[in-house]
């Protein structure tokens, strides 16, 4: 089942059944650590980039590399 037929049938059960179901998903590890990704990368999503090498100059400057 697709992300999108997922959420299609997610929409259809009521309030209580989809509050089984998120905890239901997040009771697994490692989906509830990929739905926090993806939550933290969509609320990212409009922030400026920075070029990977200034990235990785950085890390070293804070000998976090």
């Amino acid at each position: 089942m697709s992300g999108k037929e997922l959420a299609k049938q997610a929409a259809t059960l009521s309030e209580k059944e989809r509050e089984a179901f998120i905890a239901e998903l997040l009771s697994h590890e490692d989906i509830a650590e990929d739905l926090g990704d993806i939550l933290l990368v969509r609320e990212r999503r409009h922030e400026p980039t920075i070029p990977f090498s200034d990235a990785v100059e950085r890390l070293k400057r804070d000998k976090l590399l």
